[in-house]
């Protein structure tokens, strides 16, 4: 099972609360960190986690995922952290709460969102012997990923994101 992180594990964005944790902390390094973006969003998050570190347990978590994900762990299934947001963020999110078996992050070279992440989870798929996965996640990015997933799950989603899941799966 492979999780997405923002807006489906959280509710929010972590890239969103930390780029407001750093504009509140110095304005001058936010601008230092703005200039990244010349490099790519990959690029950018990393300088944005090199600048600042949410407080983990000050997440909005969705209290029904945690408790899915848990489930899921606790009965022995492998669950992965896959998201764009930065390693260095997915990794602290993963120890905080312990119930997962290993993330795919976005790394300052690559931004792991959409079909990045789908080749990501691929990949992890053939080098764990697996034939199949399931994912939960909760938007349009997430489309390529369903589309080959076994089984989707899908968090708080609008009307037409669950019309356009249902053109390809029930």
């Amino acid at each position: 099972l492979f999780v997405d992180l923002d807006g489906t594990l959280i509710r929010t964005d972590l890239l969103h609360e930390s780029l407001v944790l750093l504009s509140r902390q110095s304005i001058g390094l936010l601008l230092g960190v703005l200039l990244r973006l010349a490099h790519g969003r990959a690029a950018f998050k990393r300088a944005v986690s090199e600048a600042v570190t949410p407080e983990i347990r000050q997440l909005p978590f969705r209290e029904e995922v945690l408790h899915f994900v848990a489930e899921q762990h606790s009965q022995g299934r492998k669950v992965i952290l896959a998201t764009a947001a930065d390693s260095r963020w997915a990794q602290s999110v993963a120890d905080e709460l312990g119930v997962f078996d290993g993330i795919l992050a976005s790394d300052g070279a690559h931004n792991l969102k959409g079909i990045a992440k789908l080749e990501a989870i691929q990949a992890f798929c053939r080098k764990h012997g697996y034939a199949q996965f399931d994912y939960l996640g909760d938007s349009y990015a997430d489309l390529p990923i369903w589309h080959e997933a076994r089984s989707i799950y899908i968090v708080a989603p609008s009307a037409s994101l669950i019309a356009d899941v249902r053109e390809f799966a029930e």
